[in-house]
């Protein structure tokens, strides 16, 4: 496996932890994009893995959902 398919498969698995922890929430996209000043499209792409999210993007996130970054990696 390539470096370019594990990062992709890396980005769609925490794209999947932070839609499902934002889902168990009940927050709406519109909700945490506009809590991390995104549009509401690319945080779905965020989400789905196909937009690469930086440290930045993705500790902001966490802060949003109220979760430890570690938390991401861990589940």
């Amino acid at each position: 496996m390539n470096n370019k398919t594990l990062n992709e498969k890396r980005a769609k698995a925490i794209g999947k932890v932070l839609k499902s922890l934002r889902n168990e929430l009940k927050l709406t996209q519109r909700r945490v994009a506009n809590a991390l000043d995104l549009g509401q499209e690319q945080l779905c792409r965020m989400e789905l893995g196909t937009q690469k999210m930086s440290v930045a993007e993705l500790l902001s996130y966490s802060d949003v959902l109220g979760v430890s970054p570690s938390e991401l990696f861990e589940r």
